[in-house]
């Protein structure tokens, strides 16, 4: 996609100022989209096999055409949520030609079925239908207190760039015309108001006042691209007791003001205190990437009794802690103890990715008990050693088992989506699939966007499958 090619670019350059070679492994938009919604579900215990209720034995298969688009290649669920009423809502994006695309929020019955009452166009809207001059995108789905449905990604603003979106929609898919300007409030601007700017958000929540958290990265007034936290009211205005009107930039964070400034926050969540914890990546001095955790205060400023003074670096998961390659959280949840568990990816001593747990307790210290000093590792979960594993969003069941969704390669290099399941102690559940793995190869070459537990206690996953070269559907799975 062509965000991941610039930030395949971005980091190449950062690379070679650092005197390092550049991968593409090195990418964190390397196929690893945005978080989910937690729910508490009832108490149900899946086993790991496609439901055959959902769609077509536990899979629905949507493409353009499907929403009128013929002409597009590229469609994707980018996140998943359940609303209050048990509905499965998914977001993403539709492509209506070659290069361009736009947001699409589709909301859909337990048994896989578009609800015909859902927007104006039976089951799903499509922000900006009609306006093909412009190109927009959701990456992450949440609802509020009032079960109103947040959505954040892009879209394009009245200055050069790609401002933050964020739109809200009433229960029934309705813009909600209170919230923002006729329901969609845009941010541009947050690092630097030098155009081209650009502010490009990865992950939203909503605290318990309705108030709106979204993260990704930002240009500063330097060019470079870092991690920005914002938080907008329940009206869609910029919170001014947050950091600097509603804004803190997260540059120069972890190594100081003489380095490396690049960061891209990929998760963020908030406690019931409406602390903020935000994870991703930050460049370190080799030019390569850290996991980065950072917690942030109701009022913006770092919270120095956390961590080392409000920030977590891991470097080295997959090298018992040896630094060098790149480690990368693509997203975090926290449990009903305060404990914050991460995953993501990390590159071993050998090249390859590994997917990674990291687990900490509320206070920023590593879980010792879990899995190794705090770390689980995964590697060659789709049947092949030494290939690529990575994970993309995770969740808390009923038993407080992990669930991650994520991907791994197969023995004729294709990515499969993977479904792992741990227990309380960081050991694969063998009760859940094949000894704690579910290899979802009942739509090959798929990547995962996002994960949720349905009221029934089974478990969603939206995301994509390469079709054919350059084209690629969205998908929903089941498994109970």
């Amino acid at each position: 996609m062509k965000l991941s090619r610039m930030l395949s670019a971005l980091l190449s350059l950062i690379a070679v100022s650092c005197g390092s070679v550049y991968t593409d492994s090195m990418n964190p938009l390397y196929n690893i989209p945005l978080p989910a919604f937690i729910r508490v579900p009832p108490p149900y215990s899946a086993i790991g096999i496609p439901d055959p209720s959902f769609g077509n034995n536990g899979t629905v298969v949507m493409s353009g055409s499907d929403f009128g688009y013929a002409l597009g290649m590229f469609s994707g669920i980018n996140a998943i949520t359940i609303d209050k009423q048990g509905g499965i809502l998914a977001v993403g994006l539709v492509e209506y030609t070659s290069g361009n695309a736009h947001m699409v929020l589709m909301r859909f019955s337990n048994d896989g079925r578009l609800d015909p009452e859902f927007g104006i166009s039976g089951g799903y809207i499509i922000a900006d239908e009609g306006k093909h001059d412009v190109s927009d995108s959701g990456y992450v789905v949440k609802t509020d207190s009032k079960d109103r449905i947040i959505v954040a990604g892009f879209r394009p603003g009245d200055v050069e760039g790609a401002p933050v979106a964020i739109w809200r929609f009433m229960q029934n898919g309705v813009l909600d015309l209170s919230f923002g300007i006729n329901g969609c409030v845009m941010i541009q601007g947050i690092g630097s108001d030098v155009t081209p700017t650009w502010d490009w958000c990865y992950d939203m929540t909503v605290d318990d006042n309705d108030r709106i958290i979204t993260t990704g990265f930002t240009r500063n007034i330097y060019m470079e691209f870092v991690m920005f936290v914002h938080r907008v009211t329940s009206r869609g205005i910029s919170d001014t007791g947050f950091g600097n009107d509603g804004a803190i930039v997260l540059d120069r964070i972890a190594y100081g003001e003489d380095y490396v400034r690049i960061g891209v926050g990929f998760s963020v969540i908030t406690e019931k205190s409406c602390n903020i914890l935000v994870s991703g990546i930050s460049g370190n001095l080799a030019g390569n990437g850290d996991i980065i955790l950072i917690k942030i205060k109701n009022n913006g400023d770092l919270d120095k009794t956390f961590g080392k003074n409000g920030v977590i670096i891991s470097d080295g998961a997959a090298r018992d802690g040896s630094p060098g390659g790149t480690d990368i959280a693509s997203d975090m949840i926290i449990d009903n103890q305060g404990n914050i568990f991460i995953t993501g990816k990390s590159q071993n001593i050998y090249g390859d990715d590994d997917m990674v747990i990291c687990k900490y307790d509320s206070q920023g210290m590593p879980e010792l008990t879990y899995g190794q000093n705090g770390i689980v590792v995964s590697d060659g979960a789709g049947g092949v050693t030494s290939s690529d594993d990575y994970g993309v969003s995770l969740m808390l069941d009923n038993q407080q088992r992990i669930i991650i969704a994520g991907a791994s390669q197969n023995s004729v290099g294709d990515i499969e989506m993977i479904l792992w399941r741990y227990d309380s102690h960081g050991s694969l559940d063998t009760t859940f699939g094949n000894n704690g793995i579910v290899i979802c190869d009942n739509v090959p070459k798929s990547t995962p966007g996002g994960i949720a537990m349905a009221d029934d206690g089974k478990i969603i996953i939206g995301g994509s499958y390469e079709k054919m070269p350059e084209v690629h559907d969205m998908v929903i799975w089941k498994y109970k």
